[in-house]
This record gives structure tokens, sequence and C-alpha cells, in this order.
């Protein structure tokens, strides 16, 4: 006997089965190394870092999922080893969504789990791989590591969890079938979706071009130039100048809080999180962006209450591409900068703070923050650092020229990209919901499917 069908499984239809998942499959863990052990070449390894990826479907292993180890390391853990037909799921995640996040292992070419994997191997003959790989993909499973884990940056996923958690059950054909159905209904989800990600990042890197082209050349494409010191940005139109930022704005280090001081309501903040969001243009600062905290802790800050034309900075990133992410507050609604950030402050008679803002957008600009930057698993921006770095200075005349261009520009490309995400989203959505009715019972493949 094996208990009662768990509620998440729903009506299943007739002949089909729940389970508890330990009496069909065999756990073991990924090899006991850590990414200094990762080489250039070798034996291939999948660890948790690539299991998260967003390349990953959970239901086939493209070759970017994999590192290397030296193949005398792996060789001593042959427990390790990957066999076609195997699930590696990640053990920790840093949000609840993440936990069940797996890949499938589709090639029997020699492979092993890496660190923070746990290897899921089928037995019995009545659980086929990839069904469970595809069951994984679905909320309603998942429902159930959800309830077990607790954590509260880090979310863990152990082998003992995994043994409690119950599988749907068709017979192994039906598993089959239904796998092949999903394979071909997902394949072509996934590749409207890769086309439309191909389009939205060409319209990003066009944006990219635009930005730079202006905030470096100005309107006039035609004006005499002449060469800078600064090695990220060449030459610069005649009657521009380049000056350290220092000169022209004054810092200010945002909320001394933590997350624990966010309320419902109250003063608004803006803070390194909302600052590194993807929703975040660092242009434009729509109330999305903002979170709030108590208007009596607020108001022991007044040096962290910003105006309208300050840019915040995000003071720590979790990688190099991220440093130079900033928030353009383009009004005066009574806000503040909120925990790791920086306020710059541009004093208005030689630098515009949207102008700014735009220039902080390029990699060109970026490079100096990270040629000092140090880190590793988080990288800092202090207000030393922002001190040295160098703006171009057009005439301020010119600069709101620029900007004026830019948001229009820039309006119209966003316009664009945001439909195409929403085209996005929905694809996604549906692959969500196309893998769940299939794996329990909802949708049936046909006899000629």
């Amino acid at each position: 006997m094996v208990g009662a069908t768990p509620e998440w499984c729903g009506s299943l239809p007739v002949g089909w089965t729940a389970e508890p998942m330990r009496l069909h499959v065999a756990l073991t863990k990924g090899l006991p190394i850590t990414k200094s052990d990762l080489t250039e070449d070798g034996v291939r390894v999948i660890s948790y870092g690539q299991i998260h990826s967003k390349s990953n479907t959970g239901t086939q292993t493209a070759d970017d999922l994999f590192r290397h180890v030296p193949a005398e390391l792996a060789a001593n853990y042959p427990a390790s080893r990957l066999c076609e037909g195997d699930v590696v799921f990640a053990d920790t995640s840093e949000d609840v969504e993440g936990l069940g996040n797996a890949a499938y292992i589709d090639d029997d070419r020699d492979a092993y789990a890496g660190y923070d994997a746990i290897i899921c191997r089928t037995v019995g003959g009545k659980l086929d791989g990839k069904y469970l790989a595809y069951l994984a993909r679905t909320d309603a499973w998942r429902s159930q590591i959800r309830s077990y884990t607790t954590g509260v940056k880090v979310f863990h996923l152990t082998q003992s969890l995994l043994r409690r958690v119950w599988v749907i059950l068709p017979s192994i054909d039906e598993q089959r079938k239904i796998v092949k159905e999903l394979d071909a209904r997902c394949s072509a989800i996934d590749s409207a979706v890769s086309t439309l990600e191909r389009e939205v990042s060409t319209l990003e890197s066009y944006r990219s071009s635009l930005i730079y082209e202006a905030v470096t050349k100005g309107v006039d494409h035609l004006a005499l130039t002449r060469p800078t010191l600064l090695s990220w940005c060449g030459s610069i139109p005649e009657g521009w100048k380049s000056e350290p930022l220092k000169l022209h704005a004054t810092l200010a280090k945002g909320l001394p809080i933590t997350k624990a001081d966010l309320t419902d309501d109250g003063a608004r903040v803006i803070s390194y999180g909302q600052i590194h969001s993807k929703s975040n243009t660092g242009t434009h600062t729509g109330d999305d962006l903002f979170r709030h905290v108590s208007t009596e802790l607020a108001a022991n800050y007044p040096s962290a209450r910003l105006r309208e034309g300050d840019v915040v900075f995000a003071d720590t990133s979790e990688d190099v591409e991220g440093l130079g992410n900033a928030a353009y507050i383009d009004d005066g609604r009574n806000a503040f900068a909120g925990y790791h950030s920086i306020i710059c402050r541009p004093d208005g008679s030689g630098l515009s703070g949207k102008y700014l803002a735009y220039l902080a957008r390029t990699d060109a600009w970026r490079s100096q923050l990270r040629a000092y930057a140090l880190g590793v698993k988080v990288f800092s921006v202090t207000q030393t650092t922002l001190r040295k770095t160098w703006v171009l200075l057009p005439p301020i005349e010119e600069q709101e020229k620029i900007v004026e261009k830019l948001d229009s520009k820039c309006r119209s490309i966003n316009s664009v990209i945001e439909s195409k995400k929403a085209q996005i989203h929905v694809l996604k959505k549906l692959r969500q919901s196309v893998i769940y009715e299939y794996v329990t019972g909802r949708r049936r493949v046909t006899s000629e499917g």
C-alpha cells in the first residue's frame, strides 16, 4: 500500500496511479568539488549554476550547460557519473521558484554531476526519466518541495526531501507517448521563443549603439572632433570637455536599513534590488521600482532624500556587467535612496542628470568602474570609485538635445521590446500549461499522436 493520492495530483485518469518517488528512483550526490576545480577541458560536468541557467529547458542538455574538471579527479567518484535518462536536480536555489530545477541527460557521452547537484536515476521500469523531467517542470509537482523546504536567502533540496515527494504514473508506454508529444509541442514553442528572444537582443543592441553614439558624438555627427586622453571614448566633438565626475556632482549614501525595515506603505525607497531589476530602464523610474519604509525612519536620514534629476547607483552587483546600474529620478515626489545605493546629484550647471543616466548605460563609461572594482561573488561600487570616474561634458544645451533625442528613440524601441517580451511570456506560460495538462492526464495523447 502506498497511501492516499496527494491533493496536488487532482483526479487522475483510470489506470493512472500516484506513488512515492522513492519507490522508482535511486539518488546520488554530484562530485564534491568547488568552482576552483573547473578547468578549460577534461571531463564534462553539470552543476547547479548551469541547471539554474535560463538556457536550460529542463528536458534536454545542450553543450553550453556543461563545464569541465580533470578526468583524474572525476575518476575518483564513479557514482557521480551520469547515464542517459538521468535527471540532475540543483540542490540549492536562491528563490523558492527555483526549487525543482533540473536537467535531463539526453545522451550517453561521458559526463558527471558537479557541485550542489543530485542525480536522480529511475529504476524498476515503471518511471521514464524524461517523463519525470517534464513532470518536474510543473508548479503542481514542485508544490511538494516548497511545502517541505525552509530558507531565507538560500533554499535547499535534499535527497531526503526528494524521497518524500510523489509522482504521477501512467503506464510506461503512455509516459513515452506523452514525452514524444511534449517534445514536438515544446520544440515548436521553444523555436518561437528563441526567434523572439533574438529579436529582443537585436533591438537592445541597437538601443545601446544609439545611446553610445549620442552621448559620445552628439546629435550632429558631422561636427569636428578632437582626441581625448580617455581610453574609453577616443575623440569627442569640438566644444565638449571631459572632466572628473567629482567636479560636477555630490554623492551620498542611501538609508542604512535592511529588508526587515520594509513596510506596506510609508516613505518610498529605491534600493539596489530594484535598481538591478529588469524593469529598470535606467532613465525612468516607474512606481514599480519603489518599496516603502516608515516615514519616521526615513525622516532620520534627510541626506538620503531624493530630488528630481538625481541618479541612484547600486553599490553592489553579483556580476561585473551590473556595475554601473542606476536609476534616474524623474519626478519630485517624496522618495529616498534605500540600502546598498549611492545618490549621485549633478550640480545642475555643467552636467544634466538624465544625460549622466544615459552615459552610465554605456559599456564604455562602465569600463572605468570595472577597472577599479574588486570582488569574487559580489562586486562593489563605492563613492570613492564613482568620484574617480570621468564624464563627457557637451554644452548643457546640447546635453538636453541629446536627452530629448534619446528619450524619443528609446521610447519607440522600448515599446517594441516590451511587446515582444509579452509574447515570450505568453508562450512560456503556454509551454507550462501544455506540460501540466499532459503529465497530469488533463489532456491525453490521441492514438494518432
